[in-house]
């Protein structure tokens, strides 16, 4: 449980990223259009930053000290960010700002998966911190700020000062953790195999020289690149309620509470994401990233036909399956597919960067659908990708695999 506590201050981050971002974005005249352009320049670091990022980090053996220096980075970002009130300008320090970010989560992941060592399938336990961290900042800001405009100091403030705390609190967990992960996750990975179902492969791979970055890519089997575009579906069946959520509160719903609506959805996701290594037990963790990928076509369906706020707390319920179970397992997923340390980096680094790639092209069209077209529009447009996903990959596998 070493990583809990810096997990639970990246979330702050990440509540003031997700619910409020867009909100200060619109506080400070832009339109949805161009909103959506912003977050898609943030979001496109979540694709570069990973696969330009990760051949070299995956090398580091003092993640720690790295996840305390984009910490501190983030927090100074956030004054340009906020200062700079003119689009281009804008533009480019969101750009910086999400550099430091985006590489957070799966680092994170990462030394989490280590920490844990045999009791991977625990990770829902230490991320459900995450859960009740985004909660914890959606209602106090919903609190303070729901009903006025911030200025430019209040902007920096809420962003800057998770990000800084987040910083030391690695630094703290780095300088108390005896370092000693690996021996344990070597003494015990053919229990976790065991455990999880899946093939044991530990007394091959570890005696091995480390594989080569190309190599380490080669050495992930079909279906896991499969896996990789259903989830990628499924990021951009999300993009909706990730990037324009607050958004269609407060224009469509004519309601300022967004932040209430947020925490309410990772309300939801904290039981699933704690009992997670259940489900993930009973019912593996492939399987369940197909079940979660088809209910994003319904969490869009109660957005888009219950134009209400009860359409909307329907849709936030569902955020329980969408993500509260779907991100763990697809942690557990690529975690399982990784057979080395260097191995596991880069496969969380993959996981994220396809989310970015499918937060990208979303953000990009879903303002111009907003503008053009209306929220219904935007929410049955994305509603229907998901499926998209999931026809792919029964027809790969099906017809294309089994040759």
């Amino acid at each position: 449980m070493i990583m809990v506590l810096p997990d639970f201050l990246i979330f702050l981050v990440t509540a003031v990223v997700s619910v409020y971002m867009p909100l200060f974005l619109q506080m400070m005249h832009y339109s949805a259009t161009q909103i959506g352009f912003l977050l898609a320049c943030y979001n496109a670091m979540g694709i570069v930053v990973p696969l330009l990022g990760m051949p070299f980090i995956s090398k580091s053996k003092h993640l720690g000290l790295l996840l305390a220096l984009f910490g501190v980075a983030m927090a100074l970002m956030t004054i340009p960010l906020y200062m700079f009130n003119t689009f281009w300008m804008t533009a480019v320090f969101i750009t910086l700002f999400a550099v430091f970010y985006k590489m957070t989560i799966p680092l994170c992941d990462s030394m989490i998966n280590e920490a844990l060592g045999v009791r991977r399938d625990l990770y829902g336990r230490v991320r459900v911190f995450g859960s009740v961290a985004f909660v914890i900042m959606s209602l106090v800001m919903q609190h303070f700020i729901a009903e006025r405009v911030c200025s430019s100091t209040e902007m920096i403030l809420w962003t800057g000062i998770p990000s800084a705390l987040f910083a030391a609190s690695v630094i703290l967990v780095s300088t108390s953790h005896s370092g000693n992960v690996r021996s344990s996750e070597d003494s015990g990975e053919k229990a976790n195999n065991k455990l999880l179902g899946v093939a044991d492969s530990k007394d091959t791979t570890r005696s091995e020289p480390q594989l080569g970055f190309v190599a380490t890519l080669k050495s992930f089997d079909k279906e896991f690149y499969l896996i990789l575009f259903v989830v990628f579906m499924e990021y951009m069946g999300m993009v909706p309620s990730y990037n324009f959520m607050s958004l269609y509160v407060q224009n469509e719903l004519h309601s300022n509470m967004s932040g209430f609506l947020w925490a309410f959805s990772a309300i939801c996701e904290i039981p699933f994401m704690f009992l997670s290594s259940v489900f993930i037990r009973r019912f593996k963790a492939r399987p369940l990233i197909l079940i979660c990928t088809a209910a994003v076509t319904l969490r869009m369906a109660a957005y888009a036909f219950i134009p209400n706020f009860t359409g909307a707390m329907i849709g936030q319920a569902l955020h329980s399956i969408t993500f509260g179970l779907f991100y763990p397992a697809c942690v557990m997923y690529f975690a399982q597919a990784s057979k080395t340390k260097r191995a596991l980096v880069i496969s969380m680094s993959l996981f994220a960067a396809v989310s970015g790639i499918a937060n990208v092209v979303g953000s990009s069209l879903g303002g111009v659908i907003i503008d053009t077209l209306g929220f219904k529009m935007l929410f049955c447009i994305f509603g229907v990708l998901p499926l998209i996903g999931l026809a792919v990959y029964v027809t790969v596998k099906q017809f294309v695999f089994s040759k």
